[in-house]
Protein backbone atom coordinates (compact mmCIF):
# COMPACT_ATOMS: atom_id res chain seq x y z
CA UNK A 1 0.00 0.00 0.00
CA UNK A 2 1.24 3.86 -1.07
CA UNK A 3 1.71 6.01 1.47
CA UNK A 4 -1.07 7.69 -0.57
CA UNK A 5 -3.32 5.65 -0.13
CA UNK A 6 -3.18 4.61 3.29
CA UNK A 7 -6.23 6.04 5.25
CA UNK A 8 -5.04 9.65 7.10
CA UNK A 9 -2.60 10.24 4.97
CA UNK A 10 -1.73 13.42 3.45
CA UNK A 11 -3.41 14.38 0.28
CA UNK A 12 -2.80 17.51 -0.74
CA UNK A 13 -5.16 19.57 -3.25
CA UNK A 14 -6.53 23.03 -4.10
CA UNK A 15 -9.21 24.95 -2.47
CA UNK A 16 -10.52 27.66 -4.70
CA UNK A 17 -13.81 29.79 -3.90
CA UNK A 18 -15.21 32.02 -6.66
CA UNK A 19 -17.58 34.32 -7.33
CA UNK A 20 -17.62 36.58 -9.95
CA UNK A 21 -14.02 35.89 -11.49
CA UNK A 22 -14.42 34.63 -14.60
CA UNK A 23 -12.01 36.58 -16.21
CA UNK A 24 -8.91 35.19 -14.32
CA UNK A 25 -9.66 31.35 -13.52
CA UNK A 26 -8.66 29.46 -16.30
CA UNK A 27 -4.94 31.23 -15.59
CA UNK A 28 -5.04 30.18 -12.21
CA UNK A 29 -6.09 27.07 -13.05
CA UNK A 30 -3.32 26.56 -15.89
CA UNK A 31 -0.73 27.42 -13.55
CA UNK A 32 -2.05 25.04 -10.58
CA UNK A 33 -2.64 22.04 -12.80
CA UNK A 34 1.12 21.58 -14.04
CA UNK A 35 1.63 20.70 -10.01
CA UNK A 36 -0.96 17.66 -10.48
CA UNK A 37 -3.19 18.27 -7.60
CA UNK A 38 -6.71 18.13 -7.82
CA UNK A 39 -8.25 21.45 -8.12
CA UNK A 40 -11.40 22.32 -6.29
CA UNK A 41 -13.35 25.33 -7.21
CA UNK A 42 -16.61 26.54 -5.74
CA UNK A 43 -18.70 29.07 -7.59
CA UNK A 44 -20.02 31.40 -4.63
CA UNK A 45 -23.31 31.88 -6.60
CA UNK A 46 -21.79 33.63 -9.69
CA UNK A 47 -23.32 35.24 -12.69
CA UNK A 48 -23.99 32.98 -16.12
CA UNK A 49 -20.90 34.71 -17.50
CA UNK A 50 -18.70 33.07 -14.80
CA UNK A 51 -20.91 29.24 -14.57
CA UNK A 52 -19.95 29.40 -18.67
CA UNK A 53 -16.36 30.14 -18.15
CA UNK A 54 -16.18 27.56 -15.16
CA UNK A 55 -17.70 24.90 -17.43
CA UNK A 56 -15.02 25.31 -19.75
CA UNK A 57 -11.79 25.21 -17.51
CA UNK A 58 -13.83 22.14 -16.20
CA UNK A 59 -13.66 20.77 -19.42
CA UNK A 60 -10.31 22.01 -20.17
CA UNK A 61 -8.86 20.30 -17.49
CA UNK A 62 -9.22 17.04 -16.03
CA UNK A 63 -8.18 17.82 -12.38
CA UNK A 64 -11.14 20.33 -11.97
CA UNK A 65 -13.75 18.95 -9.46
CA UNK A 66 -16.54 22.00 -9.97
CA UNK A 67 -19.10 22.70 -7.36
CA UNK A 68 -21.96 25.70 -7.06
CA UNK A 69 -23.44 27.45 -4.28
CA UNK A 70 -27.18 28.13 -5.58
CA UNK A 71 -26.30 31.65 -3.70
CA UNK A 72 -23.22 33.86 -2.85
CA UNK A 73 -22.70 32.77 1.09
CA UNK A 74 -19.81 34.71 1.22
CA UNK A 75 -15.61 32.78 1.27
CA UNK A 76 -15.52 31.05 4.16
CA UNK A 77 -18.64 28.99 3.78
CA UNK A 78 -17.04 28.33 0.00
CA UNK A 79 -14.06 27.28 1.54
CA UNK A 80 -15.53 24.97 4.12
CA UNK A 81 -17.81 23.71 0.86
CA UNK A 82 -14.59 23.16 -0.93
CA UNK A 83 -12.63 21.43 2.00
CA UNK A 84 -15.86 19.05 2.37
CA UNK A 85 -15.63 17.97 -1.19
CA UNK A 86 -12.11 17.52 -1.01
CA UNK A 87 -12.44 15.68 2.25
CA UNK A 88 -15.32 13.21 0.76
CA UNK A 89 -13.39 12.77 -2.33
CA UNK A 90 -10.35 11.23 -0.44
CA UNK A 91 -12.02 9.67 1.80
CA UNK A 92 -13.51 7.52 -1.12
CA UNK A 93 -10.12 6.91 -2.68
CA UNK A 94 -8.46 5.83 -0.10
CA UNK A 95 -11.73 3.40 0.60
CA UNK A 96 -11.30 2.21 -3.09
CA UNK A 97 -7.48 1.82 -2.62
CA UNK A 98 -7.67 -0.42 0.74
CA UNK A 99 -10.94 -2.47 -0.59
CA UNK A 100 -8.69 -3.58 -3.88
Amino acid sequence: MSAASRPGAFRPCCVIPIYEHGATIRALVASLAAHGLPIYIVDDGSGEATRAELARVREAFPLVRLSRLPQNRGKGAAVVHGMLQARRSCTACSRRATTA
